[in-house]
């Protein structure tokens, strides 16, 4: 999916995570397999410039993981991050995260 987004095939990310979702909803899912969805799915609608719907299913991502999956919380903040709705305490908890695991910082691209 990182290459559909980075190359713009936002049909072919939605296609995929639809698909992904159908599966979830219709079969015994984890947690962790949900967020993965809501996760990438808040990626594809801000690669769409869908801002609040990026948020949306990101918080969703965030719900799933509760405070389980430290590395997939850090990246769920940063995209609520880049979506303009990361609380302070919230960038704190992706700082922390990062370098407890030794997560190097990259500049958010605007």
């Amino acid at each position: 999916m990182e290459v559909w987004l980075e190359s713009g095939d936002h049909d072919s990310v939605a296609e995929a995570l639809d698909r992904m979702h159908a599966r979830l909803v219709s079969e015994r899912s984890t947690a962790l397999a949900r967020a993965t969805e809501a996760l990438l799915r808040a990626r594809l609608l801000l690669a769409r410039g869908e801002n609040d719907d990026a948020a949306a299913a990101a918080e969703r991502a965030l719900g799933e993981l509760g405070d389980r999956a430290p590395w997939w919380r850090a990246k769920t903040i940063r995209v609520l991050e880049r979506a303009g709705t990361a609380s302070p305490d919230l960038l704190e908890e992706a700082r922390t995260i990062e370098t407890r695991l030794g997560i190097p910082r990259k500049p958010i691209a605007p």
